[in-house]
């Protein structure tokens, strides 16, 4: 099997695609659970996750597989070249009460790195796409990050809740920039790196929030900065994966949060 990750791509596009109507026939209409967790499960959460890692491994079964809804088992990544990280809906309590905030997010690693991401935005009611070196795409529009210095029009994504110390150290953001928070992470950063926001700030994400999202922002000229080491390469894969913080967007954006913080730019 070549080492080219044009066919996995390629399939990756077409399988999202061909779940969208499942997705929008079931929004706002699915019964949920809550989990041990404390976080909102579907059916079609678990009705998407199996179905699309079986429909990725009938065609690259010697990939490894990760999805949220994956249960508590552990997966070794090293023993594969190419790996997949699923959420199949990215913001669920939107899924379920019917606010239109919601994604499909798959990211495709190699040897731990995410190279390219595959997000369906049910609002923009649009696939967004990109990394590998070959941009990043709504549809088949191409994007980039925003091309504007920061000022009293940025906006940036943050989510609660936060720390005191927290909330102390982003006071300045929070007094002189405008504020969104769309109920998904994948969305959130995803939203930084095509133009939509300059940034995003994230305190208590999990590797699958950001798997889809962190190839896109990049390639669309955009910076990923994790406040502690970086959760790539990934090396092991399971549910109780720890919660990472990250900034990102524009490189401005990012090293204003990263002075914030007193802290410096660590080398991919």
């Amino acid at each position: 099997m070549s080492t080219d990750p044009t066919s996995r791509i390629n399939a990756i596009l077409k399988i999202v695609e061909s779940y969208i109507p499942y997705f929008r026939n079931n929004f706002s209409t699915v019964h949920s659970n809550w989990k041990s967790d404390a976080t909102r499960v579907t059916e079609s959460d678990l009705y998407l996750s199996d179905n699309i890692l079986q429909d990725l491994s009938a065609q690259f079964p010697e990939d490894a597989y990760c999805s949220e809804e994956i249960g508590d088992i552990v997966i070794d990544l090293t023993q594969s070249e190419y790996s997949w990280i699923l959420d199949p809906i990215d913001g669920t309590n939107n899924f379920a009460l019917g606010m239109a905030s919601c994604c499909i997010s798959v990211g495709l690693l190699k040897d731990g790195i995410p190279i390219y991401g595959v997000i369906y935005d049910y609002g923009l009611d649009k696939i967004i796409h990109g990394g590998n070196h070959q941009g990043s795409f709504i549809g088949q529009n191409k994007v980039q990050v925003i091309d504007a210095q920061l000022d009293k029009n940025t906006l940036f994504a943050i989510q609660a809740p936060m720390s005191d110390k927290q909330l102390k150290m982003y006071t300045p953001l929070l007094q002189n920039f405008s504020i969104r928070s769309f109920g998904s992470g994948a969305l959130n950063m995803v939203y930084a790196g095509i133009g939509f926001l300059h940034g995003c700030v994230e305190f208590r994400v999990r590797v699958w929030d950001i798997a889809a999202a962190y190839p896109i922002v990049l390639a669309a000229g955009g910076k990923v900065d994790f406040f502690e080491a970086s959760v790539f390469p990934l090396k092991t894969f399971h549910t109780k994966l720890e919660r990472c913080a990250m900034v990102a967007g524009t490189d401005e954006f990012c090293l204003h949060v990263l002075q914030l913080m007193d802290l410096e730019r660590k080398e991919p």
